[in-house]
């Protein structure tokens, strides 16, 4: 923490004081740290006091990389983000990352989560939404080619099969 605000010791002498100095650090490092006031007459004489300041981390993590929402194809689903994040206090944050597949033959949504934790056990969590589409016709196979035949020579039905990139 920086720009910590110490406030200032009420001082008394019977002749005066010369000087107010502490061994305040300019910026404090998460946990106590104790503050040495002293404080000197204009005799030589000085007194101590001490002052502790708790440096507490109450701030979550950020998380950086989180995709937009989209809607993709069903046979282009792009794979997770390598999502990162950073604390104002811990150097240690830990990213997690989970996946909610409701995808039913092409169609439907996967839901991808990070979520981050520092040391000091705050949470942040973001979350990606793909909502999958079946964005191609399907394909047909053993279509067989344009002819001319007599009214009496029609030939069977061929045996025509389809596939789709989605659907089973």
């Amino acid at each position: 923490a920086s720009g910590v605000v110490l406030g200032a010791p009420v001082t008394a002498d019977n002749c005066a004081v010369a000087s107010v100095v502490n061994d305040a650090p300019a910026s404090f490092p998460k946990g106590d740290t104790v503050v040495t006031w002293t404080v000197t007459d204009t005799a030589g004489n000085s007194a101590t006091a001490s002052q502790t300041i708790t440096v507490q981390d109450m701030e979550a993590p950020v998380l950086a990389g989180v995709p937009a929402d989209k809607t993709v194809s069903c046979d282009a689903i792009p794979a997770a983000a390598a999502v990162t994040a950073s604390d104002n206090c811990d150097t240690a944050v830990t990213v997690d990352f989970s996946e909610a597949n409701s995808v039913v033959d092409g169609i439907g949504t996967i839901v991808r989560t990070w979520t981050a934790v520092d040391a000091s056990g705050n949470t942040v969590t973001a979350s990606q939404t793909l909502t999958m589409e079946d964005m191609a016709a399907p394909v047909l196979a053993g279509v067989p080619a344009n002819k001319t035949v007599s009214c009496d020579a029609v030939p069977a039905p061929a045996n025509v099969t389809a596939s789709d990139n989605c659907d089973s």
